[in-house]
């Protein structure tokens, strides 16, 4: 699931896969407007609305934040500054 919090949803910013060519501001622009045009016309643009998200709580995780989908799905902040060394 990608999930795009911050302002511009990080386009082309960490976590993002590298590209040959490289990511200049035009580029950004062009491709946070063309992200933004495709999720107006999604019908289904909230995942709690997905009805096979949905479905799979209601079979397996059971509800939100319960104990399995914290475990399965949530993770944990560990710090690795000691490994950059």
């Amino acid at each position: 699931m990608e999930v795009m919090t911050c302002p511009g949803g990080c386009i082309g910013g960490g976590g993002q896969p590298r590209t040959k060519i490289p990511m200049t501001d035009d580029i950004r622009t062009d491709r946070m407007r063309s992200l933004y045009d495709k999720d107006r016309k999604t019908a289904v643009r909230c995942s709690h609305d997905n009805p096979d998200i949905k479905r799979v709580y209601e079979s397996f995780y059971t509800e939100p934040l319960s104990p399995r989908a914290k475990k399965l799905l949530h993770t944990e902040y560990h710090s690795r500054a000691a490994d950059l060394g």
